[in-house]
C-alpha cells in the first residue's frame, strides 16, 4: 500500500512538473500592439535566472522592394502568434564577403554564424527580459537598454546571444537591426530616396519600445540607448535629432561620436548616381532612377553594383535639421544623463587592419607612418599643407620612434585620438557646459583570450584592449554557453570584472549615475574612469595632446573660412 502511495506521489510530481514546463513554454506569450509573439527562455553561466527571450520581432513593415530606400513604416498587424523563438533570427541584408572579413580573427565570430541568414526583412528586435511575461508587477516596471550595433554603417549586426546581462540585472535589453549600407544609406537627397534610412530605422524601434516595453515588464519612461563604434555614433547623433527626442532618458557611447567627421558625407548624390549608372537605372528623372533600383534588382544584384562605395550620414534637415558642430554650439540636443566610453587602443587591430595597407605584415616604415597621419589630416581637417602642425603631429605621435612597434603604436594612437578620443572628449565638454551629467570610462585591460594565437593571430600586441574589447565584459559574455568549447576563454579575475560592469550599465540605466556599491563615487568628466583589474579614475585624460587638436581644428576652421570665401553660396 505505501509502495502504491509512493508511485501515485511520484507520478504527480513527474506530471505536475511537466505542465508546469510545458504551461510555462506556452505562457511565454506577448500581445504587442501589432500582434501576438511566443517567447523562450534562456541562461547565463553562473545565474539560475531564466531570460525570457524574444528574438525576431518586427518592428516596421518589411523594407524590400516597394518600400526599399523609404524611411520605415510601423508593421503589419498579423494574426496568430509570431514565432520568436528562433535564436539564429536573420541579420539585414549586407555584403556577406565584408561580413566574413569583420568576424576574421576577432571574437565577433564566436557569437554569430558563417552562414548567417541575411534578409531585407530584417527590421526586428530580440528581447531580453528577467520578468516572466504572465508575472509582470505594473508597479515595478524594470530600466531598459537599447542595443545598436556597430559595423561603420556598413555590415554587421545586433547578435542574437546578449541575454547575460538580464540574467544578472534587473534590466530589460532589446537589441535593435536596422539597414545599412546602399539599403540603409543611398540617398538621391529627394522624396525618392531620402537617405538615413537605416537611422530612421532606429527611431522607429524606439518608438517600438515606447508603445510595446511595459508588455515585457519594461518602463517606457527609463530607456538608455547604448551603441559601439558606429552604433555609438549613431547613438550620439541622436542626441541631436528632434525625431529622438524624448524617446530615451540616458545615453551610452561606446567607442564612437556624432562629430566624427568620417562619418557624414555631403556627395552621397553623386554615390548613387555610380551606382544606377552602374545598374543600368540612370534616368532623367529621380522617380525612375528610384523605381528601378528599387523593383527591378534583387539585393544580391544592388550589393554586386555598390560593392566599392561606402554610405554613411547626412545632414538632411529633417532627421538632421543641421550640422553636429552647428546643433551643438546651439545647445540644440537631448539633455539626459551621458555615459560614454572606450577602448585604450582603438585602432590596434580590428580598424588598422582595415585602414593601414602595410598592418599584416608587423612591418612598418616611419615614412609610411607620417604618411597615413597626413592621408587623415588632410581628408578629414583640411590642413595637409599646414607644415607647421603636421611637424607638431608627427613630433607628438611618432617622435623619435625607429621600430616598425613604436612607429605602429604612435599611428595608432593618432588615429585613436583623431576618430575616438578627441570627438568624445570634445561632446563631453560641449554637454557639460550645457549642465548634462557626463561620465566617462575607458576600457584598458587586453582580453586573456588574445593569448591563443592560432585564434587571434596579432601581428603587434601593445598589451591594451582593441576597439569593441569592452563590449565583451560590460555585456557579460564571459557567462555566455559554449564559448570556451570554441576556445574563447575567460580568467576567474575577467569573470569578476564583467560582473561589476554589467553592474555599472544597469545602474546607470537606472539611475543616470554609473556609481555602484563597488565604485561608490563615480566623479562626472573631466575625470575619466580607468578600467583595469579595478576602477579607478583620473583627471588628465588627454592632457598632452588635448592643446594640439584645438590648435588642428582651429587651423581647420581657418582652412575652411579660406574655400568658402566669404560667401554664403560656397559655404553652404
Amino acid at each position: 500500500m505505501m509502495n502504491y502511495h509512493v508511485d501515485i506521489l511520484w507520478f504527480v510530481l513527474i506530471f505536475g512538473f511537466h505542465l508546469a514546463c510545458s504551461a510555462d513554454s506556452e505562457d511565454i506569450v506577448v500581445n504587442t500592439k501589432h500582434g501576438s509573439v511566443r517567447g523562450t527562455t534562456r541562461k547565463a553561466i553562473s545565474s539560475d535566472r531564466s531570460v525570457y527571450s524574444f528574438f525576431g520581432i518586427p518592428y516596421a513593415r518589411s523594407p524590400d522592394y516597394s518600400f526599399r530606400f523609404f524611411p520605415p513604416d510601423s508593421p503589419w498587424t498579423w494574426d496568430g502568434i509570431v514565432d520568436g523563438t528562433n535564436e539564429n533570427a536573420p541579420f539585414c541584408r549586407q555584403d556577406k564577403e565584408k561580413f566574413a572579413k569583420l568576424r576574421k580573427d576577432s571574437w565577433l565570430r564566436f557569437v554569430s554564424e558563417d552562414d548567417q541568414p541575411m534578409r531585407e526583412n530584417c527590421l526586428t528586435v530580440n528581447v531580453f527580459s528577467p520578468e516572466h511575461p504572465k508575472k509582470l508587477n505594473p508597479s515595478k516596471q524594470l530600466p531598459v537598454l537599447v542595443w545598436i550595433h556597430g559595423g561603420s554603417l556598413q555590415t554587421s549586426a545586433t547578435s542574437n546571444r546578449m541575454w547575460m546581462l538580464s540574467a544578472f540585472e534587473d534590466v530589460i535589453l532589446v537589441t535593435v537591426n536596422y539597414r545599412l549600407g546602399v539599403f540603409g544609406f543611398l540617398s538621391l537627397q529627394d522624396k525618392w530616396a531620402p537617405g538615413n534610412t537605416g537611422l530612421h530605422d532606429q527611431v522607429k524601434a524606439l518608438h517600438w519600445v515606447r508603445d510595446n516595453i511595459a508588455r515585457f515588464g519594461g518602463n517606457p519612461n527609463l530607456v538608455t540607448i547604448v551603441g559601439n563604434s558606429a552604433g555609438a555614433f549613431a547613438v550620439s547623433a541622436h542626441t541631436l535629432s528632434p525625431l529622438s527626442r524624448g524617446l530615451f532618458h540616458r545615453v551610452i557611447t561606446m567607442s564612437g561620436a556624432a562629430t566624427l567627421p568620417s562619418m557624414w558625407a555631403t556627395q552621397q548624390v553623386d554615390t548613387a548616381t555610380r551606382i544606377a549608372e552602374r545598374a543600368t537605372c540612370l534616368f532623367h528623372d529621380n522617380s525612375f532612377t528610384a523605381t528601378c533600383l528599387r523593383n527591378h534588382l534583387t539585393s544580391s544584384e544592388l550589393i554586386n553594383v555598390s560593392r566599392s562605395e561606402t554610405f554613411v550620414a547626412e545632414v538632411d534637415g529633417f532627421l538632421f535639421p543641421s550640422s553636429p558642430d552647428e546643433l551643438i554650439s546651439q545647445g540644440d540636443f537631448s539633455k539626459v544623463p551621458m555615459l560614454i566610453g572606450g577602448a585604450a587602443g582603438e585602432f590596434d587591430f580590428i580598424l588598422a587592419r582595415k585602414r593601414f595597407p602595410t598592418y599584416p605584415s608587423g612591418k612598418i616604415t616611419l615614412d609610411e607612418g607620417k604618411r597615413l597621419i597626413r592621408v587623415d589630416l588632410g581628408k578629414y581637417y583640411s590642413i595637409e599643407s599646414q607644415s607647421d602642425i603636421m611637424q607638431s603631429v608627427f613630433d607628438e605621435y611618432l617622435g623619435n620612434s625607429k621600430s616598425s612597434k613604436g612607429i605602429m603604436k604612435g599611428v595608432a594612437d593618432y588615429y585613436s585620438d583623431s576618430w575616438f578620443n578627441f570627438p568624445s572628449d570634445h561632446i563631453a565638454s560641449k554637454y557639460t557646459d550645457s549642465d548634462v551629467k557626463v561620465y566617462m570610462y575607458k576600457f584598458a585591460p587586453r582580453p586573456s583570450f588574445y593569448k591563443n594565437t592560432d585564434l587571434f593571430p596579432r601581428p603587434f600586441n601593445f598589451e591594451r584592449a582593441d576597439h569593441t574589447d569592452g563590449v565583451v565584459f560590460l555585456f557579460g559574455f564571459p557567462f555566455l554557453p559554449g564559448l570556451d568549447k570554441k576556445g574563447m576563454t575567460f580568467t576567474e579575475e575577467e569573470t569578476h570584472l564583467s560582473r561589476k560592469l554589467m553592474k555599472v550599465l544597469a545602474t546607470f540605466a537606472k539611475t543616470g549615475n554609473p556609481a555602484t556599491d563597488d565604485v561608490e563615487s563615480w566623479p562626472t568628466y573631466p575625470n575619466v574612469a580607468v578600467i583595469n583589474k579595478t576602477i579607478s579614475f583620473s583627471d588628465n585624460f588627454l592632457q598632452s595632446s588635448k592643446a594640439l587638436w584645438k590648435k588642428i581644428i582651429s587651423k581647420q576652421n581657418d582652412a575652411d573660412e579660406l574655400k568658402c570665401d566669404g560667401t554664403k553660396s560656397t559655404c553652404d
